[in-house]
């Protein structure tokens, strides 16, 4: 379904996840954009509860996870995860240079509207731009580079977690859809690892978007309470590795852009 403005007719294509039942969400997200007189179109996320075994195993694979995470997915993260599948497909299979994807809980910023030309203003090839901060979670940044509207790229020691807001290019869903099957980590947890799908991931400051908080999560919904008991030292294991693998390829990002950054 696409929901049309006539003021923004050349914006870039916005997706918005939305799950069948949750009309409450679709509309409160619906009146945001309309304030901002912004077009949208709807993906009927998948509902992970619904999913067969043999379209759990289709995209998730139980022995690489039990390599890659500190705990079996929950069915809602599964689903959440094709979710987001779902859109990028359509950014490819529409030759979209860029395109907007949005879970449907969050809160616009005023500095939202700006963002509709931002990708016209970025003097270098990039493949995701986070746009919302997860919950009041900080993350240290390593470098940044100044955009002419004021903003800034920030590059992050570690990429935030959450997938509430994305502007994602055409060639960084082509590089997610190439590796993204089967998965074992969560989808934010999956672009931590930038490295493994050869991803340039920025954090847009000062942030358009903001996580929701006027409803309870779908995913924990769906989740089996067994599932979120993780193992405390794989997980530490993990982490370690995963900040210096960060390490190590934040200081090649840093090289990369050096003739962007802030002087």
């Amino acid at each position: 379904m696409v929901h049309n403005s006539a003021e923004y007719t050349n914006q870039a294509q916005l997706f918005l996840i939305n799950l069948a039942g949750s009309k409450d969400r679709l509309a409160a997200a619906r009146k945001q954009f309309e304030a901002f007189g912004i077009a949208f179109e709807r993906i009927e996320a998948v509902y992970g509860k619904a999913l067969s075994p043999q379209q759990l195993n289709q995209y998730y694979c139980a022995k690489l996870n039990a390599r890659q995470f500190y705990r079996p997915l929950s069915v809602g993260e599964i689903g959440c995860y094709i979710s987001h599948l779902k859109a990028l497909q359509q950014i490819v299979a529409r030759q979209l240079p860029y395109a907007f994807i949005f879970e449907d809980d969050f809160q616009l910023q005023p500095q939202f509207r700006d963002c509709l030309s931002l990708p016209r203003t970025i003097p270098f090839k990039w493949d995701v731009i986070k746009l919302a901060p997860y919950g009041k979670k900080s993350y240290h940044s390593d470098f940044a580079i100044p955009l002419p509207s004021g903003e800034q790229l920030v590059s992050q020691r570690k990429v935030s977690t959450g997938a509430c807001a994305h502007l994602i290019s055409l060639d960084g869903a082509k590089k997610i859809l190439a590796a993204a099957v089967p998965f074992g980590r969560p989808f934010d947890t999956d672009l931590q690892y930038f490295w493994e799908k050869d991803l340039d991931i920025f954090m847009l400051e000062p942030h358009p978007v903001l996580q929701g908080t006027n409803f309870a999560s779908t995913i924990a919904a769906q989740s089996d309470p067994k599932s979120k008991s993780g193992r405390f030292f794989k997980k530490q294991w993990l982490q370690i590795r995963k900040f210096i693998y960060n390490r190590h390829y934040q200081a090649q990002n840093r090289v990369k852009y050096q003739a962007y950054l802030h002087q």
